[in-house]
């Protein structure tokens, strides 16, 4: 995981995943509508070692434990909270190198959890 594509109000998220003879390839992971254009701030993209990464949004968050080739994707959806929190996000994503991880969201005390490098994210 290299960089990162950012374009206009729709965020592109791809990944420079390696070279191929004289062609750069590129895997789009996550593609996302914004009011306007914003980068993703430094701390929501993080690389745990050299094939384990992730990045999250507000709304989404995807990891890859192998360099990139694959990644697992989670999207917030509305109804996770029972529209208790209709303004709830996600805060915050530490995850360690073993693949466990906690899921943080902004304005509620709910937590989603997973062993599994976010492949499944469990209460």
């Amino acid at each position: 995981m290299r960089k990162l594509l950012i374009t206009s109000t729709v965020l592109f998220l791809a990944v420079l995943s390696g070279a191929q003879g004289n062609s750069i390839l590129w895997r789009e992971v996550v593609a996302e509508l914004s009011n306007e254009p914003k980068p993703i701030p430094d701390n929501q993209l993080r690389l745990v070692s050299d094939s384990v990464g992730y990045f999250f949004t507000r709304n989404s968050c995807a990891v890859t434990a192998d360099g990139g080739r694959t990644w697992s994707v989670f999207r917030l959806s509305g109804s996770m909270f029972n529209r208790q929190s209709p303004e709830a996000y996600i805060s915050d994503v530490p995850l360690g190198l073993d693949g466990s991880g906690t899921m943080m969201f902004a304005w509620t005390d709910r937590k989603l959890f997973t062993k599994d490098f976010g492949k499944h994210w469990l209460p």
